[in-house]
């Protein structure tokens, strides 16, 4: 299952399972699994045996929508990997929220309100208020695991953006595609989903300064490219709309508010009407001093995102995807520093 959600994230594939299909309990207590011998995963057994009646741990389905099965057996499972399975689940429904999205924006006209963009916007409702209950209870009964973090935030971005219009916009399909995404996501960027997905983008950066040494590959590594596909999309378009009333709108000021994307503390106030200037920080010299680059300098950006990719110094050799994933985010980095030189020349 987690292999599944995986690979439809990654790829932007319909996932191969469905969730009437994941009938798995909840994994028991990692310290059966790790038993190195019978003497040893009997103990285990006694410590960490099944609470309920009939010997097993209750559904991981179950606990989707109601956390309490969950709770009531924290002592006894694997609250690690219960973590990360019961968010990769949430994909399921995220992807094909997405897929319903999408369909909304080709079949109805800008303004309107049609059957299909209410169930979207009820959906879109549901499944926040899925993923900020978890976020809010299991704390309480477990230490988060920083994959789990990064996992959510992704999922919270997804929300708010289609991975797949950013990577049309950013060339994968050529000029064409990028043209025709482009009014999908010049609305975006004057709304605030734009604001709050460069916000849950800016927290993905943020665990991922966080991850274990050497965790922060394969698949993390792509969680962290996605966050920088965002990043490049809003400033893009920031770039191109820096004269205009809708940029003069985010500003608001000639000196606005800083918001720090990577900070503790939601800012309300920029989500919400676009007060703000926002940029994400880098930590500078051996005292960690803190340098804030705001998202119209894209090249300094994508070079912060990937020294966090490259913040595990014990590695022998770079992963591949780790470096071809650099490589890409630094193209996209010296792409739009040409594109602010044009804008910047077009101005004088």
């Amino acid at each position: 299952m987690i292999a599944d959600a995986q690979t439809s994230i990654s790829f932007l594939r319909p996932p191969i399972l469905s969730l009437a299909e994941v009938s798995l309990d909840l994994p028991a207590s990692a310290a059966m699994w790790r038993a190195k011998d019978a003497t040893t995963w009997k103990t285990a057994c006694l410590s960490y045996g099944v609470p309920s009646a009939n010997g097993r741990h209750p559904p991981l389905t179950n606990c989707l929508y109601d956390l309490q099965p969950l709770i009531e057996s924290a002592n006894t499972i694997d609250w690690s990997c219960t973590t990360l399975a019961l968010l990769y689940q949430i994909w399921y429904l995220v992807y094909y929220f997405r897929q319903l999205n999408s369909a909304q924006k080709l079949y109805s006209h800008p303004g309107t309100l049609s059957d299909s963009s209410l169930i979207s916007s009820s959906w879109h409702q549901d499944l926040l208020r899925l993923l900020n209950n978890i976020r809010l209870t299991l704390p309480d009964y477990g230490p988060i695991p920083q994959h789990a973090i990064l996992l959510q935030e992704l999922l919270l971005l997804n929300l708010n953006v289609s991975f797949e219009e950013l990577q049309l916009f950013a060339g994968k399909e050529g000029i064409e595609d990028a043209r025709r995404v482009y009014p999908f996501l010049q609305r975006w960027y004057q709304s605030r989903d734009s604001r709050q997905a460069i916000w849950h983008a800016g927290q993905i950066l943020r665990a991922a300064r966080l991850m274990p040494p050497e965790h922060l590959r394969d698949f993390f590594a792509i969680v962290v490219y996605h966050a920088s596909l965002t990043f490049w999309v809003f400033g893009i378009l920031g770039i191109r709309n820096k004269s205009s009333h809708v940029h003069q709108s985010i500003l608001k000021s000639t000196k606005p508010e800083i918001v720090i994307l990577d900070g503790e503390r939601a800012p309300e106030k920029f989500i919400a009407g676009g007060r703000g200037n926002p940029a994400i920080s880098s930590f500078v010299g051996i005292g960690g001093e803190v340098k804030l680059v705001f998202l119209d300098d894209l090249t300094t950006v994508m070079e912060i995102l990937i020294a966090v990719l490259h913040q595990n110094e014990e590695w022998d050799t770079m992963p591949p995807l780790v470096e071809n994933l650099s490589r890409l985010m630094k193209d996209l980095g010296n792409a739009a520093g040409k594109v602010r030189r044009e804008k910047n020349r077009a101005a004088d």
